[in-house]
């Protein structure tokens, strides 16, 4: 009769192997939930920036706030909001950085947080205000990764807004339109400068289209230039098809009137630019060439209105040298 004189002793061999193989197992579950989470925090800590992505002086954003320059929504990431914003920025949304790309992918955690705010399309201007320029950007990398290329984070951040609003508001320099048509006839400035004036508009695209823009005008949409700014010339020119002006260049920037344009040169003298100087009456007050029509304002994605009719004069001389001598360009 065979012996189970080690019946025990097998069995209890056989358990102690069965929960040595169980811990096995499980401890290579959690080294693997381990490594799937340093994996996912690394992904999250190497999020890049759009290349698109720039800073905004508070002054260039308080002037986008009060005229409207273009789409845009202005995000509050601090992890304290208590501390207030100054009265031009009160509209700004309250949302941890670490949760703006979740609320921006999903309408229905968008709702959720905003209630029935707009859900800005990829197109819209995203402004992010943080304590720190970790936050700023960890909102701007997260807007990046919901398809959203087009980001602005504070210069010098919430925590030096004191020390910004204490900054005198840059003044703009402005150009009457007979002053920019002889510069364009070749008369004035133009033999005084080593470079040509540079027209830039900023208007929309299908705005040139239907209304006409100013002859050799170059295209440069508003809410792309904070980017634009920041290209290199090569990456610039590539992408606008003109030459990127240095920072002495003589520019003269329009819009339909001059909204835009102010915003604009507000964001190139942030940069280091010095001759900006913006169109005062803007496309609607160009006189000198029957193809440039005037017309009422309108929105992205709104029917466009009918151009307006107007006579065709020449640019008063006397005037438009009268005010490039006060400028300092004769």
């Amino acid at each position: 009769m065979p012996s189970i004189s080690n019946a025990g002793g097998s069995l209890t061999s056989a358990l102690a192997l069965t929960l040595l193989a169980w811990a096995v197992r499980w401890w290579r579950e959690e080294a693997s939930k381990s490594k799937a989470a340093a994996q996912s925090a690394k992904a999250g800590s190497t999020r890049v920036l759009s290349r698109f992505h720039s800073g905004i002086s508070l002054a260039a954003l308080k002037l986008l706030v009060e005229t409207g320059a273009c789409p845009h929504l202005i995000f509050d990431v601090r992890q304290d909001p208590s501390r207030p914003l100054p009265p031009e920025l009160k509209g700004a949304l309250c949302i941890p950085a670490g949760e703006v790309e979740e609320v921006l992918s999903h309408p229905k955690r968008w709702a959720e947080t905003f209630g029935a705010t707009r859900r800005p399309p990829p197109s819209d201007i995203l402004v992010f205000l943080g304590s720190t320029a970790g936050e700023q950007e960890e909102g701007a990398a997260g807007a990046r990764a919901a398809g959203y290329d087009r980001t602005l984070a504070l210069a010098g951040t919430l925590a030096k807004i004191e020390e910004a609003e204490a900054q005198p508001p840059q003044d703009l320099a402005f150009l009457r339109a007979d002053a920019l048509g002889l510069l364009l006839m070749g008369e004035g400035a133009r033999q005084a400068f080593p470079c040509p004036v540079t027209v830039i508009d900023v208007r929309r695209w299908e705005e040139r289209l239907l209304f006409g823009s100013i002859r050799t005008s170059q295209a440069l949409p508003v809410e792309e230039l904070p980017s634009a700014l920041n290209l290199s010339p090569g990456e610039f020119e590539e992408l606008y098809r003109f030459p990127k002006p240095s920072q002495h260049d003589l520019v003269v920037v329009a819009s339909r009137s001059h909204a835009r344009a102010a915003w604009a040169a507000t964001l190139a003298a942030d940069a280091g630019y010095t001759q900006w100087l913006v169109l005062q009456s803007g496309h609607n007050g160009w006189r000198f060439d029957a193809n440039v029509k005037p017309y009422h304002n309108y929105a992205a994605g709104e029917a466009p209105p009918e151009p307006e009719d107007v006579a065709t004069e020449l640019p008063d001389r006397d005037e438009g040298l009268a005010e490039l001598a006060a400028l300092g360009l004769l």
